[in-house]
């Protein structure tokens, strides 16, 4: 675990982020519409760290020595589920809606560690990088103007209101990188900490299943991110228990809009998870 640190500039990570996306798209990758590119969500880097460890092991998260919980479940602290918007209209994105996962899923962790009394406008944050890309998302997060109520920027609105810069800003203080460290990610959550985290797209997610088990979820090529905000430890279950995922996919999505991973989903060789520890927030 580490802080994660970000030094590229805005202009660099967006046009980075767009060669990325176009990469994907001419690469052959058929993304849906709630989908990113995986590379923009976990870079190469960090699979080719992710791919070294599972060399050592896939077998299990290493939750022998655990002294936390059996489960925690934050979803009294979230805000209700909410549907993506289409990004066609931000940065000369033509793909509906591709990329805007990003700014949801961490605006999801966020809202859940201010207790689910504040509701942040996702189209807001998605203003300030506008490129489908965990790395710009926290960073406009945590460095950027922070984030505004949806009353002051409704999802519907493309253009900031007039009247918005004297709403209350709110931000991430504190984030880690957990990278793929399922003991880790149990341990931010049982301390109240939610996650943003990114995978490779569970093929079963498209069936609206509630749960995602490792032996019968593929990938679809594409990556997601959403909200962790709960986990339910389980030998049975391949990995050794659930991670449970807040979607951004609507309150139809799963199981009221949240859906359960089998923890070895990310353990799986061909597969990705990364995540982050959202420890603190304040507001400006």
């Amino acid at each position: 675990m580490f802080k994660y640190q970000l030094v590229r500039s805005s202009a660099f990570a967006a046009a980075l982020s767009l060669i990325v996306l176009q990469s994907a798209w001419a690469g052959g990758t058929t993304l849906h519409d709630d989908e990113s590119p995986l590379e923009s969500l976990i870079p190469t880097s960090l699979r080719a760290r992710i791919d070294a460890r599972k060399e050592v092991s896939t077998q299990s998260a290493g939750f022998g020595e655990f002294n936390g919980s059996r489960s925690v479940d934050l979803r009294d602290r979230d805000t209700g589920v909410k549907q993506q918007f289409s990004a066609k209209k931000c940065a000369g994105l033509i793909h509906s809606k591709v990329g805007t996962c990003s700014a949801f899923g961490l605006t999801a962790a966020l809202e859940n560690l201010l207790g689910g009394g504040v509701n942040l406008s996702e189209r807001q944050l998605w203003s300030q990088y506008c490129v489908p890309s965990s790395s710009a998302a926290l960073k406009a997060m945590s460095q950027g103007r922070g984030m505004i109520e949806e009353d002051y920027w409704p999802e519907k609105s493309l253009h900031a209101p007039s009247d918005y810069s004297k709403a209350a800003r709110f931000k991430v203080l504190e984030y880690r990188s957990l990278e793929d460290n399922l003991v880790a990610m149990a341990e931010a959550l049982d301390a109240g900490q939610p996650l943003y985290f990114a995978m490779n797209t569970p093929s079963e997610m498209y069936y609206d299943r509630k749960a995602y088990t490792s032996a019968g979820s593929g990938n679809t090529g594409g990556g997601h991110a959403v909200a962790v905000v709960g986990y339910k430890l389980d030998e049975s279950v391949e990995g050794g228990g659930w991670l449970l995922i807040k979607n951004s996919w609507g309150v139809n999505n799963g199981e009221n809009g949240y859906n359960w991973l089998a923890m070895g989903y990310c353990k799986r060789k061909g597969n990705y998870c990364s995540a982050w520890s959202i420890d603190r927030a304040g507001q400006q």
